[in-house]
């Protein structure tokens, strides 16, 4: 039978709509309109999309029909299908997909796909560019990280002078890899080279390259080697790290930095100091699409030690370009838009600019352990100054972790997610040594970044204004103090 001579006169399309004259004999129509775009809203043409349409028969039994698509110049087909009575007593379903046909694409979003109560479906469907397979388009994520770029100011008494390339030290030797049982016993000690994939590697047997081996109970641990404590990447190979992620209705854009050591005993004469290899900071905005393609920050967080701050965008320090200068910072606006940060010497927890400093002091001991921050220009007006931006990427493990914010699932860490992540962002374990016990508080080295609470690597806490570091032992008295030394 040709339908198409049955539709004839029976379709009239007026702004999107589809308007039936009575069909004869009690045929049925089902139908849909695709719209395929992609992140910035471009249409997208020769594109494969289906329409599946289920309907029960008078004899209850399911009847099926596959319609195939091709968009055209607007991003957009139209498929549609008569189904007899005989073979269409009622609907089952319509389901609507699109064959994205590039394994370097993902559908990032989606509409309207899916109906069993009506006989025409819209399904829109946004395909992204998508290595890291997060469903965010990665040119959108490098987008954003370059609009908001920091400024990083720097402290006179930071013993590192510059940033470190976290992958150039393990291609160098830097570090060593420490395998311990649960019982503290070492069984493994291997200088790692040109292979980050080493990271948790054992031996065939008990270890495999990110930790999925039969010894589930061991700690691992690198050992930044000690020649290259308080050592910075060269000029042109200094690197600030971004990852980007969607949950909800927001984009988190995080920017992390790292630093080989975390040193506070040439300060405040050594009493209660503290130090440890391998520090990772960062600060996080929580960006808006307030109109399509327009993206904007409403709230920074600032992370420090076991917590941080929430800021609202408003009331930090922006500027027009990522240079390290004072002049010009000011308000955010759609021209000032990159952040500037504040560090504190040789801790680096990050400050939003004349915010009071975490401050914690040694009941028994009395000992002091403070952030040392330089808000002024006229001080020693220094910076820890990047070179470019470096995605992270995201990685997986072997179950799902509800994110916080929303009820979308994501997988966790644990191995790099595609060949496009850092492999060694997988790493489970300690990233650094603490030799000396510090007597103000009993810590550790950090983790990496996609690991530890404190790190809320998927998720943002909105603190009012502060979160976290109210896990202080009973002898410690926490405070936060305003550092008014102009350059300490």
């Amino acid at each position: 039978m040709n339908y198409k001579s049955i539709l004839t006169g029976l379709l009239i399309w007026v702004c999107g709509s589809i308007l039936l004259a009575d069909l004869p004999g009690g045929y049925n129509m089902y139908s849909a309109l695709f719209s395929v775009r992609d992140a910035f809203n471009n249409p997208l043409s020769g594109k494969s999309v289906k329409l599946v349409v289920r309907t029960y028969t008078i004899e209850d039994e399911l009847h099926i029909v596959n319609l195939y698509g091709t968009t055209n110049s607007q991003g957009s087909v139209y498929l549609e299908t008569l189904i007899p009575p005989e073979l269409s007593e009622s609907l089952y379903d319509m389901q609507a997909y699109v064959i994205v046909g590039d394994p370097d694409y993902s559908i990032g979003e989606s509409s309207n796909t899916w109906t069993n109560s009506q006989n025409y479906l819209n399904p829109y469907f946004k395909i992204v560019y998508d290595l890291d397979k997060d469903l965010v388009d990665d040119n959108l994520e490098q987008q954003l990280a370059e609009k908001f770029s920091p400024v990083l100011h720097k402290h006179s008494h930071d013993e590192q002078a510059g940033l470190q390339n976290f992958e150039n030290l393990i291609t160098q030797g830097a570090f060593t890899l420490k395998v311990y049982n649960s019982s503290g016993t070492s069984l493994h000690t291997e200088t790692l080279s040109a292979g980050d994939e080493d990271l948790h590697k054992w031996d065939i047997w008990h270890w495999d390259t990110y930790g999925h081996g039969s010894l589930s109970t061991g700690n691992c641990k690198l050992s930044l080697n000690d020649s290259y404590r308080y050592t910075s990447a060269p000029i042109g190979q200094r690197p600030i790290y971004y990852h980007v992620y969607r949950d909800g209705g927001y984009y988190y854009v995080q920017y992390w930095y790292y630093f080989t050591m975390d040193d506070k005993t040439g300060q405040l004469g050594g009493a209660g100091a503290t130090w440890h290899e391998s520090d990772w900071e960062h600060v996080t905005l929580r960006v808006v699409e307030t109109s399509p393609g327009i993206y904007e920050p409403d709230k920074v967080n600032f992370y420090q030690h076991e917590g941080g701050e929430t800021k609202n965008a408003s009331a930090c320090y922006w500027s027009s370009t990522n240079s390290t200068t004072y002049n010009g910072i000011g308000g955010y606006s759609s021209t000032n838009s990159h952040l500037h940060i504040w560090i504190g010497a040789n801790g680096h927890a990050s400050y939003s600019r004349y915010a009071p400093v975490y401050h914690i002091y040694n009941l028994e001991s009395f000992a002091t352990y403070q952030d040392r921050v330089d808000y002024s220009p006229y001080g020693y007006d220094l910076y820890f100054e990047y070179d470019y931006l470096v995605k992270l990427g995201e990685i997986s493990e072997s179950f799902y972790s509800q994110c916080p914010n929303s009820n979308c699932t994501l997988t966790y860490h644990r191995y790099p997610r595609s060949s496009a992540c850092r492999s060694w962002l997988a790493f489970i374990g300690r990233c650094g040594d603490n030799e000396t016990p510090f007597y103000v508080r009993v810590g550790h080295a950090p983790t990496m970044p996609s690991e530890g609470s404190t790190h809320e690597w998927l998720s943002f806490t909105v603190g009012n204004p502060r979160f976290g570091n109210e896990g202080i032992y009973q002898e410690f008295e926490l405070s936060w103090v305003t550092d008014d030394y102009t350059g300490d």
